[in-house]
C-alpha cells in the first residue's frame, strides 16, 4: 500500500494517511465553501488484551518520559500531559481551597442561616 505523509494543517502534526489524497481541514479555521467534514473517533481498549498490566505501565511511563524530554517550544518551560494541568490544578484546590467571589459567601451564607445550618466557609 502507498503511504503518503500529509501535514494537518489544524495541529501541523504529521498523519500517515492510506493511498487517497486526503486534505485535513483545519478545526479553527471556517471554509464556508463546503462542509466543515471534520469528525472525531474514540475508542477504549483493555490493555490487559494484549500485554502484562506491568509492562504496559512501563511502556507508557517510557512514552510519557520521551515526550517531556522533548525539544520545547520557545518559551514553554515544560511539556505537560493531557490531564496534567487539571490535576496540578485539583491538588492546590484541595489544599488552598475553592476560591469564591464575596457575594457568593454571602449568599451560601444566609442560606445556610436560613436553614438552621452553621457557617463553615
Amino acid at each position: 500500500m502507498l503511504m503518503r505523509m500529509v501535514i494537518s494543517s489544524s495541529s501541523n502534526l504529521f498523519t500517515y494517511l492510506g493511498a487517497s489524497d486526503i486534505y485535513i481541514k483545519s478545526l479553527y479555521e471556517e471554509d464556508r465553501r463546503t462542509i466543515q467534514e471534520t469528525c472525531y473517533s474514540f475508542m477504549a481498549l483493555d490493555p490487559d488484551c494484549f500485554l502484562d498490566r506491568e509492562e504496559f505501565k512501563k511502556n507508557m511511563d517510557r512514552y510519557i518520559k520521551s515526550i517531556k524530554e522533548s525539544a520545547k517550544a520557545q518559551g514553554a518551560a515544560e511539556i505537560l500531559m493531557p490531564g496534567e494541568p487539571e490535576h496540578r490544578t485539583e491538588l492546590r484546590l484541595l489544599k488552598e481551597g475553592i476560591p469564591l467571589a464575596p457575594n457568593t459567601v454571602k449568599e451560601l451564607t444566609a442560606l445556610g442561616e436560613s436553614l438552621g445550618l452553621p457557617y463553615r466557609l
